[in-house]
């Protein structure tokens, strides 16, 4: 399966917040699945460090869910669902053409 869609990943700090607004609220975390399974990068990769991602990866119009773990590869979880339902199913490492796709750590 050829993906055509170009990923850009951001990093970005947040060093403070508008005058006028109030305490941040964060929902309680929800534990991610694919397959009907929860994600468990730790099954998957040596050291389990995980980097989430979303971005539409296979250009069908929905958020996929990227991971990044700590040897410098990336896991790649098809949405099929929909945009407001997402439903992931695992497939394995991103390639870059018939290599698993890495970048450097260190």
């Amino acid at each position: 399966m050829k993906y055509a869609c170009l990923l850009v990943f951001a990093t970005s700090a947040v060093t403070g917040h508008a005058q006028d607004s109030g305490p941040s609220q964060l929902e309680a975390p929800v534990r991610l699945e694919a397959d009907g399974k929860p994600i468990d990068i730790g099954a998957l990769s040596k050291i389990a460090h995980a980097g989430p991602w979303v971005a539409d990866v296979d250009c069908d119009g929905d958020r996929d869910l990227l991971v990044g773990d700590f040897p410098g590869y990336f896991w790649f979880f098809e949405n099929t669902g929909t945009e407001a339902s997402p439903k992931y199913a695992s497939r394995g490492k991103l390639k870059a053409g018939k290599a698993a796709a890495k970048t450097p750590v260190y």
